[in-house]
């Protein structure tokens, strides 16, 4: 998927149009998109488990377009009324980003009941562009049950830009400037890496992983492959 003017994929939810339960996106390679890569929103009922997984991202949010641009379409994957999307083993070269809530993963929590990400987990993120703006970007209103993921652990984080980790909680106020405040903060990505995961071509859309990767077999988690 390239060349969306805005999302590469956008999964909306509500009564009129239908449910969106337990879908999956898999295996997608999304790129030089205006706006998101993939976009999960709703209104009632909200986009429930989404799974998304296997997929490559680059070249996302060069435009920073379309509407609800700060709440529900800011980053790579956002997050708007949803419930427990899940974010697992995709591959992410962040080489360009736009936007005053320009983010790797973001959320922005209407209800206090609402769990927008239920597991981020072996993931790689290598980021190079996007200075100043965070790989987390979790925006939750006041007496939220869940201001990070539920599950969130054997991910790769490369940053090579001057940026915070993490800016969460209510109206995404806390900062946090490193993968270890986040560690000790959040008590989230305690076994993840932060590593160069050498990937062989990301300029040129390869994002496979090196053969001297740190990430191949890393993963902690039961169950889950690097």
């Amino acid at each position: 998927i390239q060349n969306a003017p805005f999302d590469g994929i956008t999964l909306y939810s509500e009564a009129s149009h239908g449910a969106a339960i337990d879908p999956i996106i898999r295996r997608c390679r999304i790129h030089d998109c205006g706006s998101c890569g993939i976009t999960v929103y709703g209104n009632t009922p909200n986009p429930l488990n989404t799974l998304i997984e296997n997929c490559f991202l680059w070249r996302l949010q060069t435009a920073h377009g379309g509407a609800f641009n700060t709440t529900a379409r800011f980053g790579y994957i956002t997050t708007r009324r949803s419930m427990n999307t899940r974010i697992v083993n995709n591959t992410f070269f962040v080489d360009t980003g736009t936007g005053s809530t320009f983010c790797v993963l973001g959320a922005y929590a209407s209800s206090t009941a609402e769990v927008p990400f239920g597991e981020v987990s072996n993931n790689i993120i290598v980021k190079t562009a996007g200075a100043g703006f965070p790989i987390f970007h979790l925006n939750t209103p006041t007496g939220s049950q869940s201001t990070v993921p539920a599950v969130c652990d054997s991910n790769c984080f490369f940053d090579v830009t001057t940026s915070p980790f993490a800016r969460y909680d209510v109206g995404a106020a806390t900062t946090l400037n490193t993968l270890l405040d986040w560690q000790i903060t959040a008590l989230r990505d305690l076994a993840s890496l932060n590593a160069d995961p050498q990937l062989v071509a990301p300029q040129n859309g390869d994002l496979h992983l090196a053969a001297l990767s740190p990430c191949i077999s890393a993963s902690t988690l039961a169950g889950s492959a690097a």
